[in-house]
């Protein structure tokens, strides 16, 4: 275990400890996720980055706002760049080698 935390450590560890990407499906099948439509997405869901078809990057939506004009949705991030820092920031606006594809997932809620 390392005090250094990355994206996975923010996301699913409190900021404990670094986890490798290449966990992230074993742990939001373990933990009950479900992947959702850009439609869905509230504050506290889940953004996962995809480049070349591998998972590169996750982050946590921090806040929605419908763009009126192109019926879309502008999503700020919160997320930790490797080692290098959180990071408050637009959906698109990460290190090219993370891509600009991505995928949505929220915990299951049971009622």
């Amino acid at each position: 275990m390392s005090g250094t935390y990355n994206c996975m450590g923010l996301v699913f560890a409190s900021r404990r400890t670094a986890i490798e990407i290449e966990h992230v499906q074993m742990i939001l099948g373990d933990d009950g996720y479900k992947r959702i439509d850009k439609k869905d997405v509230k504050p506290g869901d889940i953004v996962l980055y995809i480049n070349d078809g591998n998972y590169t990057h996750i982050g946590i939506i921090i806040k929605v706002e419908p763009v009126i004009l192109s019926g879309d949705f502008e999503f700020t991030v919160l997320s930790q760049w490797g080692l290098d820092g959180e990071y408050i920031h637009l959906i698109n606006e990460v290190p090219e080698t993370y891509g600009i594809n991505h995928e949505f997932w929220a915990e299951k809620k049971e009622y």
